[in-house]
């Protein structure tokens, strides 16, 4: 999603004028994945409220239930409705791990600029 996001941003095509299409969509790949990571637990913490928000107590157990036993089958219709709300309540922070991303990305192709000239 950072890097789907960042590109609908153009960021991609800024840093591309830097160091060349190759060496920018390495670095936004290298800079979306670092801050996945750094992100992971509000994501994360996101996710469960979206369980908890969208779902009845018993619709929540049967969902537990289904992730232990790996039944994708079983949770394919919870994932709509709590994919949705999790889409919804992110944003902020998809903007944010987005933001970071290409910040990250741009200082490194401007390092890689100043080193090569």
């Amino acid at each position: 999603m950072i890097l789907m996001t960042a590109d609908h941003n153009n960021a991609f095509e800024a840093i591309a004028k830097t160091v060349g299409a190759p060496r920018a969509d390495a670095l936004l790949a290298e800079a979306a994945e670092e801050m996945s990571f750094r992100y992971a637990e509000k994501w994360e913490a996101g996710l469960a409220a979206a369980y908890r928000s969208t779902l009845s107590p018993t619709e929540l157990a049967d969902a537990l239930a289904a992730i232990r036993r790996a039944d994708r089958a079983a949770l394919a219709p919870v994932s709509v409705k709590v994919g949705a709300a999790f889409f919804r309540n992110s944003q902020g922070l998809l903007r944010q791990a987005t933001d970071d991303a290409v910040r990250h990305a741009s200082e490194e192709a401007n390092r890689h600029a100043a080193a090569g000239s």
